[in-house]
């Protein structure tokens, strides 16, 4: 069902997508109640719901989304309390805070969306420190520190904000040279 709903989001069918992910929902809750131990099963579960999120999310869905969202973090948690070593797990527990700061941002509870950015810029930092040679992880510090700086614009923290849009194009600028792009007129816009 998972698949399935992947591949209606893709096709931009999100009603249907949101529809095939809540149907597979009950299935990785199942899985997980009869192993919580098995990595597969959760991480299968919390992406099922971070998927059901960018597809109620698309379909203007905000606190479903939001909800969704919340809920991907509990399991990505619950993943990590069984796994902590697992890098993948820690990244995709970031981007879900990331990506419920965003929507939190949308419908104006800045506060809490600062709060979750926090969060989850704090956890990207760490991934790049730890793990440098990720490109994904640079990438990810990147996109959220431009959020977090849209979100600091937003409640008129302003030396902060800029002190974060001026982290994101730094942090995109390393990665266009790491990647042989000219860094002249490369800028991250909040």
């Amino acid at each position: 069902q998972r698949e399935l709903g992947q591949l209606l989001a893709m096709m931009g069918r999100n009603d249907d997508a949101a529809a095939k992910l809540r149907e597979a929902i009950p299935v990785f809750v199942e899985l997980t109640l009869r192993d919580r131990d098995h990595p597969p099963y959760l991480e299968g579960l919390a992406a099922t719901r971070v998927d059901l999120a960018n597809a109620l999310r698309r379909l203007g869905k905000d606190s479903d989304a939001v909800q969704a969202y919340r809920t991907s973090i509990t399991d990505f948690e619950d993943l990590l309390h069984v796994r902590p070593d697992v890098p993948h797990y820690r990244e995709n527990l970031a981007l879900s805070r990331t990506n419920l700061a965003q929507i939190l941002h949308t419908i104006g509870l800045n506060k809490d969306a600062k709060a979750e950015c926090m969060t989850a810029l704090s956890e990207f930092i760490d991934l790049v420190n730890k793990y440098s040679d990720m490109y994904s992880y640079h990438e990810d510090q990147a996109t959220t520190s431009a959020t977090f700086g849209t979100i600091l614009r937003d409640l008129n923290e302003d030396a902060l904000a800029v002190e974060a849009f001026r982290g994101a194009v730094e942090r995109f600028g390393d990665l266009a040279r790491a990647n042989g792009f000219p860094s002249k007129g490369f800028m991250a816009i909040g």
